[in-house]
């Protein structure tokens, strides 16, 4: 890209393990900048060049999913031959090692391939799909866990025994969502105990919430049949507006896995920008006093991911006027500035978005 300068109470009870991602829209939320977006670690058999081959279309999916937000895009006829020729896409690759459990669940070291792809080939292949992108720039998350485990329910935070947390983190790593993981301090403690969490207390959540900047909420139960087997309900709230779904596991692991796969879906869904040509968007950003401040302020617009081109169209007192190419157009790019604390949104009209350069 370059620049041209032209002049409540939430509604259930149940036992089993309650995750609750609390996100919620505002001036006081913030997102975060995912790097290793076009990267994938996966497990390779051997140094051949057809386990490379195999291992590379594996990674070449996981990216997908993660650059897309969706699962469902694998199924895409048009990925068909860029998965069968993954190497057309692949920018470097590196083999190391990762510990899993074996077959009699003792740790052992594993052969892994990481592998990196071509950023601008990928994106080029998505849009050709017309499939989404989803920006760099994300919602953070921020994760309240709850299990019950022989009749004892405990609140987990950054060191879990079980491991639950740690599946969490995997996951939404997995999928580029960043995850925050609560401190339990004595001021998360103050405002809210496992009971709020288990019940589902919007009042309470909310309230310790606030400190981490959340951005939506997503509640979650998981509770075991007779057979042994796990399932949960799950229910994301995104700008007010409730999603409800179901998953089930063979454990409780298996169960907040497809939880966090499941939210991560949906936060996707949100925030992806579909496929297509890119189009022109107007906005001015007011409140730019000094050099400094238009520096910052073209630097921003330029490093959004959606954005691939940049042009100062006029400077008159504190405000600058750009014109700018958006993949997704000015939706796509309302939605990534508000994801962000630098510029806050006034005025929207059907041809021009006017914004306000927020002090540092």
């Amino acid at each position: 890209m370059h620049i041209n300068f032209v002049c409540n109470r939430v509604w259930f009870l149940l036992g089993g393990i309650v995750l609750v991602l609390v996100l919620a829209v505002g001036a006081t939320s913030f997102a975060a900048e995912i790097d290793g977006l076009y990267t994938a670690e996966v497990t390779v058999a051997g140094k051949s060049g057809e386990d490379r081959e195999a291992a590379s279309t594996r990674a070449l999916a996981a990216v997908v999913v993660k650059v897309t937000g969706s699962r469902e895009v694998l199924e895409a006829p048009a990925l068909k031959e860029a998965f069968e020729r993954p190497s057309a896409y692949l920018q470097q690759y590196r083999y190391g090692t990762t510990m899993q459990p074996d077959a009699a669940g003792v740790m052992a070291p594993v052969p892994t391939l990481a592998v990196t792809f071509d950023q601008k080939a990928v994106n080029a292949l998505l849009e050709r799909a017309s499939l989404p992108i989803w920006s760099r720039v994300r919602p953070a998350v921020l994760v309240w866990l709850a299990v019950e485990m022989s009749g004892q329910r405990t609140l987990l935070g950054p060191e879990d025994p079980g491991g639950l947390m740690e599946v969490a983190r995997q996951i939404a790593d997995e999928r580029g969502v960043p995850l925050i993981v609560p401190l339990l301090d004595l001021e998360d403690r103050a405002n809210l105990n496992v009971t709020d969490v288990w019940g589902g207390f919007a009042s309470f959540i909310d309230r310790a919430s606030a400190r981490y900047g959340p951005e939506a909420v997503l509640v979650g139960r998981v509770a075991a049949s007779a057979s042994g087997a796990f399932s949960g309900r799950w229910r994301l709230r995104i700008d007010g507006a409730p999603i409800v779904w179901e998953s089930t596991g063979v454990s409780t692991a298996a169960v907040v896995s497809e939880g966090i796969q499941g939210a991560a879906d949906r936060l996707g869904l949100r925030f992806a920008n579909a496929g297509g040509a890119p189009s022109r968007v107007h906005l001015q950003v007011r409140n730019i006093e000094t050099l400094e401040d238009y520096a910052r302020t073209s630097s921003y617009l330029e490093a959004l991911d959606v954005v691939e081109e940049l042009a100062v169209t006029a400077a008159k007192a504190a405000t600058v006027s750009y014109e700018l190419r958006v993949r997704g157009g000015r939706t796509a790019l309302a939605q990534v500035i508000g994801l962000g604390r630098t510029l806050v949104q006034v005025l929207r009209d059907a041809t021009l978005s006017t914004y306000t350069l927020n002090a540092r």
